[in-house]
């Protein structure tokens, strides 16, 4: 594990009053950073694979860190898809 993923759970950790994965901060982190994402576009930003980032996203749903905020379609397949942001007590504004 690398120092700046220590950081990243560290500080999420300390902010939500429980403990994060690695996987799941660096999500979080990544929607406080970039903005709204697909799970694809999650998939991209962070490097991980779009099973690992499907597992975070319904983790940090049901701990109420992140929600849907619209459904749009995805360029490459056409299907609809939920974009998600974090919900606005978890935000780092």
């Amino acid at each position: 594990m690398r120092v700046k993923d220590t950081s990243i759970q560290a500080f999420w950790s300390e902010k939500l009053g429980f403990r994060l994965g690695k996987q799941a901060a660096l999500v979080l982190d990544n929607l406080n950073i970039y903005g709204p994402g697909t799970r694809t576009d999650l998939a991209t930003r962070c490097d991980l694979k779009i099973n690992v980032i499907c597992g975070r996203v319904n983790e940090l749903e049901k701990a109420g860190c992140i929600e849907v905020c619209d459904i749009v379609q995805d360029p490459t397949t056409r299907k609809k898809v939920e974009l998600l942001r974090v919900k606005g007590d978890t935000a780092l504004a």
